[in-house]
């Protein structure tokens, strides 16, 4: 480089800095989810694959697994950033979370005649909706019948239903993957803004009882010296924040 200070006259000194020589380029984000998948798919366990699409993430890990949805919430963001995705094994003697809803009809004068009019309940499970179509002649059997219905007819949920074999019409819900990660997950009804018919309620707790965690140290192992600058996952119990 050219001395450009030649003729100028200040005391002490100068300096230039050249930066003709670095380089231009940077780090690529990356980002790595990892989840559960349905039995029976073509990913392998504990192996990374990079994913372009959501429909890709269905394919490889099964329509409604843990670690397809999770695509499809991260795709439905960003489709630009470089997306891995890996499935990896529940925890031995994990026990998946469940729940139960339960129709609560109001009773007339005569305390045994339901007063329910028409109309439609919306479910939310975990944020997703499902529409249950009410009329005055149903009983908690059939309310029962038609939720639970609707939840296995819809493959993108995370659970399965099955209504009681009495006249109760409780719906008993169980998460698709075993572990603690689906304790909390909610369940709820008109969450934008909808109305119960006239003479119906329900009872819906959030998700409970799952118990056990995957072992997170299989996703490093598998990775190796890979960079990646963001990792998602929800199993955040104490062992595996460790990690």
């Amino acid at each position: 480089m050219a001395n450009e200070f030649v003729t100028t006259r200040v005391p002490v000194m100068q300096f230039k800095f050249d930066n003709s020589s670095v380089g231009g380029s940077t780090e690529s984000w990356k980002s790595f989810i990892v989840g559960h998948s349905m039995p029976n798919t073509p990913a392998s366990l504990n192996t990374p694959y990079l994913i372009n699409s959501p429909e890709q993430g269905d394919y490889l890990f099964g329509v409604g697994s843990l670690t397809a949805e999770m695509i499809r919430g991260y795709k439905s963001n960003d489709q630009n950033i470089e997306l891995w995705a890996m499935s990896i094994a529940e925890g031995t003697g994990s026990v998946a979370a469940t729940t139960s809803i339960t129709p609560i009809l109001a009773l007339g004068v005569d305390g045994k005649t339901p007063v329910t009019v028409s109309g439609s309940l919306s479910l939310y499970i975990g944020g997703k909706n499902i529409q249950v179509g009410i009329t005055p002649t149903n009983l908690p059997k059939d309310i029962g019948t038609a939720i639970a219905a609707q939840i296995n007819a819809n493959p993108y949920l995370p659970c399965s239903a099955v209504v009681a074999a009495d006249a109760s019409g409780v719906v008993t819900l169980t998460m698709d993957h075993k572990g603690t990660y689906a304790n909390g997950i909610d369940v709820s009804f008109n969450l934008m803004g909808e109305t119960f018919p006239i003479g119906l309620s329900f009872s819906a707790p959030d998700f409970a009882g799952g118990t056990g965690s995957p072992n997170m140290g299989a996703v490093f192992a598998a990775i190796g010296d890979a960079r990646f600058k963001a990792f998602v996952t929800p199993f955040s119990d104490d062992l595996n924040m460790k990690v």
